[in-house]
């Protein structure tokens, strides 16, 4: 039966509780209605990975998700994915016209997100601007880079291609990187202008640049 609008005013809202510091095979349930409020849908499942990078269309990149196996729909999206506790720990996102399901970005970024929407109506992330793969022959991976955007940050910083990126962030608290999805995700969280160090590979050398 429908809840009273007098009910519904009255329950608390969902606690909001931290995607940093969860691990691979947690359990997680996802959590979504219809706009009508008509249809339920409730499914458990478990962390498989995070740092999942999702692109769809003309190139739209979403990076930095929680990957699970929760079977998520298009009418889940913007459900909530929360812990054993009942906390909010992600928002369900599924592309339109996708198949992907159980993606979901972490809430830590939805409270940044969410903040900045607050304060200035609009939303900015940070930027390095090259294009990168996977370098797999590399113990621990990194993020070898294929092309640089002239005038972006990683250009003027002096890099080119074939660097192999290998970690980023400042002094005392850098962050390796194994992937493209970890370099889009860890740039991705940064506010514009914020200067970081990046360690990478040339010519068989490491070298970091600023």
């Amino acid at each position: 039966p429908a809840v009273p609008a007098r009910d519904r005013r009255n329950r608390p809202p969902a606690h909001l509780g931290a995607a940093a510091g969860r691990e691979v095979g947690q359990q997680v349930v996802g959590v979504a209605a219809a706009s009508s409020g008509r249809h339920r849908w409730v499914d458990v499942g478990e962390i498989g990975a995070f740092n999942r990078a999702f692109v769809w269309g003309q190139g739209v990149s979403v990076p930095g998700l929680i990957e699970t196996d929760v079977t998520a729909a298009g009418e889940h999206s913007g459900g909530a994915l929360v812990d054993s506790r009942g906390a909010v720990v992600g928002i369900l996102v599924v592309p339109p016209d996708s198949s992907a399901a159980g993606l979901a970005l972490p809430i830590d970024e939805v409270r940044d997100v969410t903040a900045q929407l607050t304060a200035n109506g609009s939303a900015e992330h940070g930027w390095l601007g090259v294009w990168a793969i996977d370098d797999t022959a590399r113990v621990g991976g990194g993020a070898r880079v294929q092309g640089v955007v002239p005038g972006s940050p990683a250009d003027i910083a002096g890099l080119v291609q074939g660097d192999v990126i290998v970690d980023v962030g400042k002094a005392g608290s850098t962050t390796a990187i194994s992937s493209v999805a970890q370099l889009m995700s860890e740039i991705g969280r940064r506010n514009p202008g914020e200067k970081l160090n990046v360690t990478l590979y040339r010519d068989h050398g490491k070298r970091r640049v600023s």
